[in-house]
């Protein structure tokens, strides 16, 4: 996968409403790029083709609304975004709101759209957020140096704006995730016992639990009979494989929904946050409350008057 650190800084990110409705088109973009992202639900995709600017190079992203452990995603690329979303409005029934990205200024063509195609496609493959669609890699021509070193730049772009819009399809899922403390190592957490073998992190949007983590097939509670229906779901999806008597996590995977990794790994309900512990044997929310007591006991900033610790030195 690419190198990511880069993205993972203070950023200004300028979301427009075209039509003044946040549930409609939104567009984005930094103040000092050439390139947006338009995000628009089906239903609108009429204003969007009625928009002079659509008949440009794009490369484009239509989304499916999870319905499985996996929401899937199609990703392709156009000389006219215009035309090729309107054949996708007659041809395909999946998708309920496409992502667009395109340069302002006029600068993409073909050339670079089948480059950022085939890299995101590669790229949304090795991430596993989504079900990819696409039935190949899509086509890499030789592509010279000086057009592959200003798409990489603008693919980073593009992956950035898309998770900005809701919809991380390029950003992986484990990421430098910061602590409450300001560190950025990520929190480790394990489940060891009833023949489970996990490791993973809590983090902004769920929890991760890391490949290679170990669970034997289960016999669940009555209450919590969607655990085999998870499970089977993930194999489908080739997240878990079956090795003999347990299951193997191919792939990062992760829970928007913590307490859900509990009906795998203990085969019944459970807070994850009372199930997951740190090398120290504190479960997460005893580590979290613990985070936080420690950042609410530190000040603030310096008082009125007081030199800020970082505040270089002035020679009079």
């Amino acid at each position: 996968m690419r190198d990511t650190s880069s993205r993972f800084q203070p950023q200004v990110i300028e979301i427009f409403l075209p039509y003044g409705d946040p549930k409609s088109i939104r567009r984005a973009k930094f103040p000092t790029q050439n390139i947006v992202v338009y995000d628009i639900p089906r239903s609108d995709l009429g204003l969007f083709l009625a928009d002079p600017s659509s008949p440009c190079p794009a490369l484009y992203f239509l989304i499916a609304d999870k319905s499985g452990p996996l929401p899937s995603c199609y990703i392709g690329q156009t000389d006219n975004a215009r035309r090729r979303l309107g054949e996708h409005e007659a041809s395909r029934d999946f998708w309920s709101r496409a992502l667009v990205a395109m340069a302002t200024d006029a600068t993409w063509a073909s050339t670079h759209v089948t480059y950022l195609e085939h890299e995101a496609i590669q790229e949304a493959r090795k991430i596993k957020r989504y079900s990819i669609e696409n039935s190949d890699n899509g086509s890499r021509r030789n592509v010279p140096d000086t057009i592959t070193a200003v798409c990489d730049q603008h693919f980073d772009t593009v992956a950035v704006l898309l998770a900005t819009l809701g919809q991380p399809v390029l950003e992986p899922i484990f990421g430098p995730f910061p602590s409450h403390t300001g560190s950025t190592t990520p929190w480790g957490y394990f489940v060891n016992g009833l023949g489970s073998r996990a490791h993973g992190v809590f983090g902004p949007e769920g929890l991760v639990v890391f490949k290679g983590s170990r669970l034997p097939v289960p016999t669940y509670d009555t209450d919590a009979a969607g655990g085999e229906a998870l499970r089977r779901q993930l194999i489908e999806a080739e997240v878990l494989a079956e090795d003999e008597d347990e299951n193997i996590f191919l792939t990062d995977y992760l829970f928007s929904v913590p307490d859900d990794s509990a009906l795998l790994l203990v085969g019944k309900r459970q807070q994850a946050a009372r199930l997951w512990t740190d090398a120290q044997g504190r479960t997460y929310e005893e580590a979290w409350m613990a985070g936080i007591e420690a950042v609410m006991s530190q000040p603030l900033g310096p008082t009125a008057g007081e030199k800020h610790p970082h505040e270089p030195e002035v020679s009079s």
